[in-house]
């Protein structure tokens, strides 16, 4: 017996995709859109993250921006940028989300839920930056 066989008639009871299921889920996620909401805010995580007022698009040799200008973006706090497959990953899992709830599209909450997960992994804080927030509660998070 295989192990997908053993799934399906054991205690387990599940029901596992066969790849046309797959590709019919799959397309029905892709197919949930973004709210205005929701755009306006990865499109803002994007620009917060990726982009100074000295080097314009950061790229992952430049050094972190200390000018004045700087200091009110997301990005004088990272060492790297986070790169477009992060973005579009954080826009698909939202989607994903979306989906498994039952929503016709995807809200802004469903961004916030995703991106500290997709993000988390992907962008290195500065030192200073960790340094200020190691010892602060974080209740939210």
């Amino acid at each position: 017996m295989s192990y997908v066989q053993k799934l399906e008639t054991g205690e387990v009871g599940t029901t596992v995709f066969d790849n046309d299921l797959k590709r019919e889920v799959m397309a029905r996620i892709r197919d949930i859109p973004l709210s205005t909401e929701a755009k306006v805010l990865t499109q803002m995580i994007n620009s917060e993250l990726n982009s100074t007022p000295t080097f314009g698009r950061k790229r992952s040799n430049d050094p972190v921006d200390t000018s004045n200008h700087a200091q009110s973006l997301a990005s004088t706090s990272v060492e790297n940028g986070c790169s477009p497959r992060a973005i579009r990953a954080m826009k698909d899992y939202a989607k994903a989300l979306a989906y498994l709830t039952g929503a016709s599209e995807v809200g802004k909450e469903f961004i916030e839920a995703m991106a500290p997960h997709v993000l988390g992994h992907r962008v290195e804080f500065t030192p200073d930056f960790k340094g200020d927030w190691e010892e602060k509660n974080r209740e939210k998070l």
